[in-house]
């Protein structure tokens, strides 16, 4: 099958998930290993403002908001999933450092198998605001939150017509049966920046810790009594 081929069909070599000799549409994955909720949260954000970047240039049909609204509903969650590790090592970090700041007990539960955007908030908010507490976003990110929630509770609303459990019709929650697509891409745009912004702060007082108990060892090993040359035995395979 070649590239150029406007209308591809099945011809029994199809081979899905291998790479593709001289083609510059290889994806490199092993990067993402480690990386966890960061790098599929990064994926289906950059891949929700691609395709406004797409529909902005009037190459866009109506269904293609499912799609949309899905690929920022999937960023989001991933991205709360990944704040609430990245919280949980911070607590865990500080409580080693000052025993008496105990770290909560969400600091040692992964997160939540769940879609539920409102709960995953709920775990992150308070312990955003114990590192954060003069940032005004907090409510700010909660309403756009809830707005999600509201209409898809459970990250199935955009991606079919009927829910799974009941088979009653999507989207029923939605306030009017037109939306706008730039209202969309520039709320979810400004929630993502600023939930990055927090994870950066994480991620700065995190460093912090780490800093302060190098320069603490530094400390130590500079203030360690020399030990004789004259009593410490050589390592094995050296010579004196």
């Amino acid at each position: 099958m070649s590239d150029d081929q406007e209308y591809p069909w099945l011809d029994g070599t199809e081979d899905l998930f291998t790479p593709k000799g001289g083609c510059i549409l290889n994806a490199c994955l092993t990067y993402r290993r480690g990386a966890g909720f960061h790098a599929y949260a990064y994926g289906y954000r950059r891949s929700a403002e691609m395709l406004f970047e797409s529909l902005r240039e009037r190459h866009y049909s109506d269904p293609q908001y499912f799609a949309l609204a899905f690929l920022w509903r999937q960023a989001l969650e991933l991205t709360l999933k990944y704040l609430h590790e990245r919280l949980g090592q911070l607590e865990l970090m500080e409580e080693h450092r000052t025993p008496s700041k105990k770290a909560s007990a969400s600091a040692t539960t992964p997160p939540a198998r769940t879609h539920d955007l409102r709960k995953l908030w709920a775990s992150i908010e308070p312990r955003m605001q114990r590192f954060m507490p003069d940032a005004p976003e907090h409510g700010w990110i909660a309403r756009v939150v809830e707005q999600f929630h509201r209409v898809d509770p459970g990250s199935e609303e955009f991606r079919y017509p009927v829910k799974a459990g009941t088979g009653t019709k999507s989207l029923t929650s939605l306030p009017d049966s037109v939306v706008s697509l730039s209202a969309l891409d520039y709320s979810m745009r400004a929630l993502m920046n600023t939930l990055e912004a927090a994870g950066d702060e994480v991620d700065r007082l995190f460093g912090k810790h780490v800093d302060e108990l190098e320069r603490a060892e530094q400390t130590k090993s500079d203030n360690a009594p020399a030990e004789s040359t004259a009593t410490t035995p050589p390592l094995p395979g050296t010579r004196r």
